[in-house]
């Protein structure tokens, strides 16, 4: 299989991901909610969010492992093979503490206070609670960590793409499972059961399969080195703090917001922001499937080929990305309007800015990719964290003055920051390996991102003339595909598609 069919398998499996979680959101909510009260769906959902926040180191261990995968390279195949029997070791052993930590949280009936379960009548939704928790610290430990970790060993073997489709076979499994058991009247723990029955039947396929794959490319033929693997764990908590940097610059941003600006300003910053949020989990479709082919071709030190895949990132901004955010910003008022009942106003502004900001994060990925493939960490930590600060501090300062618009304005800022300190790192990395710096290539995005950044900003400012710009926008895109596209070799072309 070729790098190009190899990135677009995994963009399709990425994509259907992303359509199968959407369209989960979407249909099961009024599922839950005509048979639970909002309460108990509550519940449902702060289950899986404590449950994601109990493995929030082994989310950067994952990331490390499979990133550090990604340095050695298919050639390495020993190395790896260590790094997988060590990881392996270490992954069981805090899957097995994390249960016991779990055990013992649920004994005191501290899911209760977390979750908010407790007064009269919630006695058994708590018990309901606790019994849940400990069937995905179970899940988690026999089918969930170690196997993650496999999956990401196996990165560098090109089976990125076979692993995203039995993702999103495990997405519609346990996406139908519970979504059934409620409709046939289940309540929270017999949903939960369900969901937990369903993910195992498919975890076992899933696993099966993976374990199989480590056995062809003989990554369990070493020996396990519990000092390698615990030297591992360490340094991955520096990907796991940049983790929680980064939940300040998203996810947790919205507390920053609702402790400055209120409530009702809140509700206006994170609806408006959902859109932007699609276009980045987008984009991600996109990115997942073409790290590992850039990381094979920068270990080789390949110019050209590492070229090409930061070239169909760049490609999939100006061509896709930027006409969209365009589009959207003259248009989406009406649809947003529909959307919210039309308790909440558009406001253009504030959508134009997060545009801008998904463009500018698109800008940057494939340098912060090449970043995280060669596990760099003191750079990445310290451009999050003072990226981290740059926003929080712009939207103090901000936020009072020009309200939600103020607190978007200083995220971008700080993806501004994000994107050029990436740029100016790797093209310090190219330079160090004698590999050529796509320049050309920079400076024609750089370009079409900003005239697009333009657009969107004339769209801000007027009802009038949508076509023109519109028009321009797709011009733009074309012109920018175009000189992308005529900016590599004629050799450049033709490897992309050979892989």
């Amino acid at each position: 299989m070729s790098a190009i069919s190899r990135i677009i398998s995994g963009s399709a499996a990425s994509w259907s991901r992303l359509v199968i979680n959407l369209a989960a959101q979407i249909i099961l909510v009024p599922i839950f909610l005509s048979h639970w009260e909002p309460s108990i769906y509550g519940l449902w959902i702060g289950i899986f969010a404590l449950a994601t926040l109990i493995q929030f180191v082994d989310t950067g261990h994952h990331n490390y492992i499979g990133f550090e995968a990604l340095r050695l390279g298919a050639g390495s195949r020993r190395e790896i093979a260590k790094l997988y029997k060590s990881a392996v070791r270490v992954a069981i052993c805090l899957s097995t503490v994390e249960l016991l930590a779990v055990t013992a949280f649920v004994y005191f009936g501290f899911q209760a206070l977390v979750l908010g379960a407790v007064g009269d009548g919630y006695e058994h939704l708590s018990l309901d609670v606790g019994i849940l928790l400990l069937l995905h610290s179970v899940s988690w430990l026999v089918f969930g960590n170690w196997s993650t970790v496999a999956e990401r060993a196996l990165s560098p073997f090109g089976y990125y793409p076979k692993i995203a489709w039995w993702q999103v076979a495990g997405a519609i499994v346990t996406a139908l499972a519970p979504a059934i058991a409620v409709l046939l009247g289940a309540g929270l723990l017999k949903a939960g059961v369900v969901y937990y029955s369903a993910h195992a039947i498919y975890a076992v396929a899933a696993v099966t399969y993976v374990r199989r794959m480590i056995g062809r490319e003989k990554l369990d033929s070493s020996y396990a080195d519990y000092r390698y693997g615990l030297s591992n764990l360490f340094r991955s908590l520096a990907l796991s703090l940049k983790a929680v940097l980064e939940m300040f610059r998203h996810e947790q941003f919205r507390l920053v917001v609702a402790l400055i600006l209120g409530a009702g300003n809140l509700v206006l910053f994170v609806t408006t922001r959902t859109v932007a949020n699609i276009l980045v989990a987008g984009l991600a479709t996109i990115t997942g499937p073409l790290i590992p082919e850039l990381m094979r071709y920068v270990n080789r030190r390949d110019s050209i080929k590492s070229v090409a895949v930061m070239s169909i990132v760049w490609i999939v901004l100006v061509g896709i990305l930027a006409p969209a955010a365009v589009a959207a910003q003259l248009f989406v008022a009406p649809l947003f309007e529909i959307w919210t009942r039309g308790k909440l106003g558009f406001d253009a502004i504030l959508f134009g800015l997060f545009s801008m900001n998904v463009l500018l994060f698109a800008l940057g990925q494939p340098a912060m990719a090449v970043m995280q493939g060669l596990n760099i960490l003191r750079p990445q930590v310290a451009i999050s964290f003072l990226a981290t600060m740059i926003a929080l501090t712009g939207t103090f300062y901000l936020a009072p003055l020009f309200g939600v618009k103020g607190a978007a304005a200083s995220l971008l800022i700080g993806e501004l920051f994000v994107a050029v300190c990436s740029f100016l790192m790797v093209r310090r990395i190219f330079g160090a390996s004698n590999m050529n710096w796509p320049q050309k290539q920079i400076i024609i995005t750089i370009g079409a991102v900003s005239f697009s950044s333009l657009l969107i900003v004339v769209g801000c400012q007027t009802e009038k003339n949508e076509q023109l710009v519109l028009l321009a926008a797709f011009a733009c895109a074309a012109i920018a595909c175009s000189f992308l596209i005529m900016s590599l070799p004629k050799d450049l072309r033709r490897l992309v598609f050979r892989g």
